[in-house]
């Protein structure tokens, strides 16, 4: 359940206000459309998200191992949720100590463990953004 009044919608729509500028007084539900980007835009059509407010992720750089063409802030779910979950504690509190860090423990593991693999055959040939294994990053936490 919920009001429209008290939840938003994660989506970087044209309407969409900026995480850090949303307040959150008031605010109890947060809907998520966990898709692709084409399914995304299906789902976003049912009547009943079409009255809620939008929430945007802004300024992050996605670190997503499946790199895509959509740009570098097109982020995955779960980014989205963990930069949202700090916003929301940073402009609630005024401050954040990690208290949502260990939602993204598993995905930043699977992280290393990909930079680890590329350190181990930079060989190898992937559609990579620039930058983006960090061979003497890995090399330094591998050791």
């Amino acid at each position: 359940g919920g009001r429209s009044g008290d939840t938003v919608l994660l989506f970087p729509s044209e309407r969409s206000v900026d995480a850090r500028d949303l307040d959150w007084r008031g605010v109890k539900h947060l809907v998520v459309i966990e898709s692709t980007w084409i399914t995304s835009n299906q789902i976003l059509r049912d009547r009943k998200l079409q009255s809620l407010p939008h929430v945007k992720i802004t300024g992050e750089q996605t670190t997503f191992w499946r790199y895509h063409h959509h740009g570098e802030e097109c982020l995955s779910t779960l980014e989205c949720l963990f930069h949202l979950l700090r916003q929301y504690q940073i402009q609630t509190t005024g401050s954040y100590a990690g208290q949502y860090d260990d939602i993204v423990f598993y995905y930043a593991h699977c992280y290393r463990a990909i930079q680890l693999y590329y350190l181990g055959r930079p060989d190898r040939t992937f559609v990579h953004k620039q930058s983006y294994i960090h061979y003497q990053r890995a090399a330094d936490h591998a050791a």
